[in-house]
């Protein structure tokens, strides 16, 4: 490693100072890493979570799936005013399970229809239900 660094200062120097390829290049680098770090903070925390609750967020992983998958998702909400006030916590939690169990489906159901099922109607629980055909 002691070896290593010097070289690799050398060669990075001489490739920033000489090769407008290698300039591209490593700046493209950049904007793609800074860009996929933004995406793994958003799906461990939506900004919706904050901005609308976790209904809300719902529909924009709903959205993301859509995007991504080509399929629409059914997001229903029981008793909405109840489930926007969900601890900031569990919200993220409920959200997090949410994401893994679209991803589940995407990878292995070969599913039609999806649908996600959010319900706060009781005093005691919120339920989250992802289901497919």
């Amino acid at each position: 490693m002691i070896i290593a660094n010097p070289i690799y200062d050398v060669v990075f120097k001489r490739l920033m100072e000489n090769d407008r390829v290698a300039k591209f290049f490593i700046g493209t680098l950049l904007e793609q890493t800074i860009e996929s770090t933004r995406r793994m903070v958003q799906d461990l925390r939506p900004a919706a979570l904050d901005d609308g609750g976790l209904p809300a967020a719902l529909v924009g992983l709903a959205e993301q799936y859509r995007h991504l998958t080509g399929q629409t998702v059914d997001v229903q909400t029981i008793n909405e005013s109840a489930c926007e006030q969900i601890p900031s916590l569990q919200a993220a939690m409920l959200y997090r399970m949410a994401q893994e169990l679209l991803n589940n489906v995407r990878k292995h159901a070969l599913a039609r229809c999806v649908s996600i099922t959010l319900d706060g109607s009781s005093t005691k629980e919120v339920v989250l239900e992802v289901s497919d055909d």
